[in-house]
């Protein structure tokens, strides 16, 4: 897989969780970060596929 490097702010409030979660886990902040963009993606993916099934504008089919 390529990478590629990329900066963001965050409050100084959801990166303390960050790193909760992390010693939790047992795992570094870049890995459980990473984990949590990609599940942000899949989840922002199905609130967008339902919204336009709910509109009308694709079909089912398509919504899965």
């Amino acid at each position: 897989m390529r990478e590629r490097l990329t900066s963001f702010r965050l409050s100084i409030e959801i990166d303390k969780e960050i790193e909760k979660l992390a010693s939790l886990e047992d795992t570094d902040k870049s890995k459980l970060m990473r984990e949590l963009l990609v599940i942000g993606i899949k989840e922002k993916r199905l609130q967008k596929a339902l919204k336009l099934y709910q509109e009308g504008k694709i079909t089912l089919w398509k919504a899965a």
